[in-house]
């Protein structure tokens, strides 16, 4: 799914009209094909819903709920989390902003928000003073690539749209996912002069 945005924002910024765009969107969505799988669909619309099946399909977002309600607005300190289970251990290895988000409370969940906010806008501003037109699209991608993963990130953990896998840039667990992060925001700062 991110990777079909990236890949639309890039066509739309080089100058694709939207009419070649989405000619056949809504037949090739994946979302039309999910309901061909029950526990596909199960996941899909878990998110609706979470509380109905909490051991099951709903298992990562109603933990992700109990770690940011049990934050507040300040946190309860660095590792001072109390998620000590096993299968609170798996969940966390996967989504560290709920973690933060229990840990540094809201306000160190906006901080890191705004940083990526930030981070996203520095490599955007970047972008637009690059000349050549193959590095101005790649500062530009990969820009939009750590946005893309860290949004869809950020709204998965707090419920907005159906679990993704996708990790937080910089901050999730994963060795390529934090490689490729770092190469872009190299590339960006190489670009910068």
């Amino acid at each position: 799914m991110s990777l079909a945005i990236l890949t639309v924002a890039m066509l739309f910024l080089s100058g694709t009209k939207l009419k070649y765009l989405f000619p056949r969107a809504g037949r090739n969505s994946g979302a039309c094909k999910a309901h061909h799988g029950t526990y596909r669909w199960k996941r899909v619309t878990a998110f609706l819903d979470p509380w109905k099946d909490p051991q099951g399909s709903g298992f990562q977002l109603t933990q992700s709920f109990i770690a940011f309600g049990s934050g507040g607005p300040l946190g309860v300190g660095l590792a001072r989390a109390n998620r000590s289970s096993p299968s609170c251990l798996r969940f966390i290895l996967t989504s560290y902003f709920s973690l933060i988000g229990e840990e540094l409370g809201f306000v160190g969940a906006a901080v890191v928000v705004a940083l990526f906010f930030f981070l996203f806008l520095r490599g955007f501003m970047i972008a637009r003073k690059i000349e050549d037109p193959f590095a101005y699209y790649l500062a530009f991608g990969l820009s939009l690539m750590i946005g893309i993963q860290s949004v869809f990130n950020f709204a998965v953990v707090t419920g907005l749209i159906p679990t993704k896998g996708l990790p937080l840039p910089f901050i999730s667990y994963g060795g390529s996912s934090l490689v490729i992060s770092m190469v872009a925001a190299a590339y960006c700062s190489m670009c910068r002069g």
